[in-house]
């Protein structure tokens, strides 16, 4: 997937993936260095049995708050029936469903 965005020339040098404790795993944290992205993912102690050691792991605790604000949007749009089913048939119509599911959560409808 990631080489599929490069060749559609999207750059995603010296970009940040951030990602929860499941995501935890030395062939992700591996892949994202072999393209330059910096992985920000918390660590998940019961991945292993003994106690990690070598170089720390990159850990922005005020820019992994912001997950949670993209999480809990993602939710609100998916009690919106109509984005998570998906009738749209265009982009354009999918597009402007988003924009009122956006509005209604803005208005607190």
């Amino acid at each position: 997937m990631i080489r599929s965005l490069f060749t559609q020339g999207f750059t995603l040098l010296k970009s940040i993936l951030i990602a929860d404790k499941g995501f935890d795993c030395l062939i992700l944290r591996n892949l994202l260095r072999r393209f330059q992205i910096k992985a920000l993912i918390k660590v998940n102690h019961r991945n292993s049995k003994k106690i990690k050691c070598g170089r720390k792991k990159f850990f922005d605790e005020e820019l992994y708050s912001t997950r949670y604000i993209n999480e809990r949007t993602f939710a609100w749009m998916d009690s919106y029936r109509t984005l998570l089913v998906r009738f749209d048939t265009t982009t354009e119509s999918w597009k402007n469903w988003h924009f009122i599911a956006g509005f209604l959560m803005i208005a607190k409808v």
